[in-house]
């Protein structure tokens, strides 16, 4: 529709009063984008997959395609909207809307669950939406840096405690809160680095 397949062309199009038909494939991507992101409303999916997936399984469905569609966010959004040309008002309140709805729904969401790899479901939708937070002010150097930085950090974070969770789940079957119950007497050493990296999701220094 744009009559091009590069960012830039694209780009050109969308600054020059697109059609409704554009307007609406561009939502739809978007939409897409956001459901590997694991963004609100398109979030549902992610506490479900990971409670029923092997716990390894479910850190590379948590990570790799927040990878992914964080580079093509930053990708597009940086190409069709150049250095020096600032970001739409509408394009950054959009973005930081469902980045807040994001936040918000996985914070109070997880205080009732009772499975750790939920809890990590809902940790991710919550990253995911900070990360949204910082592209919300993309195009720059500076929104790039701190969301590579932010999933830098995430990532690593993430798979420590998936690793340490699969552990657990090979010797008791279950990830739930009751099965991890005497953990830290049992195996200390794994407990602790999970807490460790727990810690690190929730951004207290010097983990991060």
């Amino acid at each position: 529709m744009t009559g091009s397949l590069d960012f830039a062309g694209i780009g050109r199009v969308l600054g020059d009063a697109p059609s409704a038909a554009i307007v609406a494939a561009v939502c739809l991507t978007g939409a897409g984008i956001a459901y590997k992101l694991a963004i609100v409303p398109l979030h549902a999916w992610a506490p479900d997959v990971y409670e029923g997936a092997p716990a390894l399984s479910a850190a590379l469905v948590g990570i790799v395609p927040k990878v992914g569609a964080v580079a093509a966010l930053v990708r597009c959004l940086g190409t069709t909207l150049p250095e020096g040309r600032p970001t739409s008002v509408a394009l950054a309140a959009a973005l930081s809307s469902l980045a807040v709805a994001s936040l918000v729904v996985a914070a109070f969401t997880a205080l009732a669950q009772r499975d750790a790899k939920r809890v990590l479901a809902l940790s991710g939708i919550g990253h995911a939406g900070a990360m949204l937070l910082a592209l919300a002010a993309h195009p720059g150097q500076a929104a790039t840096a701190a969301a590579a930085y932010y999933l830098l950090t995430y990532a690593v974070a993430n798979l420590g405690a998936f690793v340490c969770l699969a552990e657990f789940e090979r010797e008791r079957g279950s990830c739930s809160f009751q099965a991890l119950a005497g953990s830290l007497r049992q195996r200390p050493v794994l407990t602790t680095l999970l807490g460790v990296f727990v810690l690190s999701l929730a951004g207290l220094p010097p983990l991060a």
